[in-house]
């Protein structure tokens, strides 16, 4: 649609001019200009109604607070760097959220420790492709205070070696470690298994 820029008046125009002229001229102190759009009465109605239906689309994808504040704007740039300032704080929020959940981690009563240990490396996984670090550290003392006393202490064992011999073990890496010893009791007789089930977890 057609449009023309409308400078704010100058000093002396402002002393000769009335004040509804004034007002109409500086539509926005807060800029430079304002825009004034042009055209027939069809090419505003059809203006409007595309207004109206990228607004309806807007509001079944934006929740309702973010709408709500958007909407307080008087223009299209400042709603959406409002838009943009809900999200970004949004956003940090909920990626604490998501890596605290990931570090306080349980694996449930009679769970299955292997299958456990999978999903905790995919969630990892899908942490890190949204841009949410899990540090070694954390990610293996997570690892660690889901285990059952029994593996606890072989992990324990396998840790304290690595580092006797200045080395360290991936989480990765422990994980798969871990899973073959869960195997191992798993594959034990069934009343030296219920002994380890009986202290599973702490």
């Amino acid at each position: 649609m057609p449009k023309v820029s409308v400078s704010p008046p100058s000093a002396s125009t402002a002393q000769a001019s009335s004040a509804p002229a004034m007002a109409a001229t500086a539509v926005d102190r807060a800029s430079l200009s304002a825009t004034v759009l042009l055209g027939t009465p069809g090419e505003i109605f059809e203006w409007d109604q595309c207004k109206s239906v990228a607004m309806s689309l807007l509001s079944q994808r934006l929740p309702n607070s973010t709408l709500l504040l958007a909407s307080n704007q008087l223009t299209v740039a400042k709603m959406w760097e409002t838009v943009k300032k809900d999200f970004t704080y949004k956003g940090a929020f909920s990626q604490t959220c998501m890596h605290r959940d990931f570090l306080s981690t349980r694996c449930p009563k009679d769970g299955n420790v292997r299958t456990f240990l999978n999903d905790l490396w995919s969630k990892c996984a899908e942490l890190d492709a949204m841009g949410i670090s899990i540090n070694n550290g954390d990610y293996q003392s997570t690892i660690i205070q889901l285990l059952p006393y029994s593996i606890l202490g072989f992990t324990s064992g396998q840790l304290t070696a690595a580092t006797l011999c200045g080395d360290t073990i991936d989480p990765d890496m422990l994980i798969l470690v871990i899973s073959d010893e869960w195997d191992c009791v798993m594959n034990l007789p069934t009343y030296r298994k219920d002994v380890i089930m009986l202290t599973h977890f702490h």
